[in-house]
């Protein structure tokens, strides 16, 4: 139990409100909220650094996330096997970039299975 330093394809984030992680045997729960960077990047947004890598092959993880930027469209994330990183996603799974999130906030919790 403690709090992790996220981190972010353009860089650190403007704001780390909280980034607090659960470990139980391999489980991960991770809360975080950020403000994330300034960017003009249309690059998929991932989230680094977790706390724990995430196990290989096919242990996807989905976990809920809320945002203002994406009007109605639902918002969530999704682990990285073999990563200790997640991204961004919104809808049916389009891509949330760096530059329509810029300088917004985001908040997400994740529970993952950790190698």
């Amino acid at each position: 139990e403690g709090t992790w330093t996220p981190s972010t394809g353009q860089g650190a984030p403007q704001t780390i409100h909280g980034a607090h992680y659960v470990k139980s045997g391999d489980m991960v729960m991770v809360q975080t909220y950020i403000n994330m960077p300034s960017s003009s990047s249309s690059a998929l947004i991932q989230i680094t650094n977790l706390p724990y890598t995430v196990t290989g092959a096919s242990h996807y993880s989905i976990g809920a996330a809320y945002n203002a930027a994406t009007a109605n469209n639902h918002t969530f994330v999704q682990t990285n096997p073999g990563q200790a990183s997640i991204n961004v996603y919104q809808g049916v799974g389009s891509s949330v970039t760096y530059a329509s999130l810029s300088g917004n906030y985001l908040l997400f919790t994740v529970v993952y299975r950790s190698s």
